[in-house]
């Protein structure tokens, strides 16, 4: 009986083992990046940031725009 548990608790679980990667739904970047997604400028999201969906002022103080938010603002705006 011990030896089933032990060997029960030794097992692989699905949870062992290095962490998922980061889903691009999770991931920020900051303005510069988000310039360069956009293909916009650095001081125009500067002026406009808190008008983008999903843009926030993070506790570093930096602006931060969810990756998730841009590729839906870049899908929107190629359907016009």
């Amino acid at each position: 009986m011990i030896p089933d548990v032990v060997g029960a608790l030794a097992a692989p679980t699905p949870t062992s083992g290095p962490a998922p990667p980061t889903p691009a739904a999770e991931r920020v970047v900051r303005i510069k990046e988000a310039a360069r997604l956009l293909g916009t400028s650095t001081d125009h999201l500067h002026r406009t940031w808190r008008k983008f969906p999903g843009a926030y002022l993070d506790r570093d103080g930096r602006v931060k725009f969810p990756v998730a938010a841009i590729e839906r603002h870049i899908r929107t705006m190629s359907r016009r």
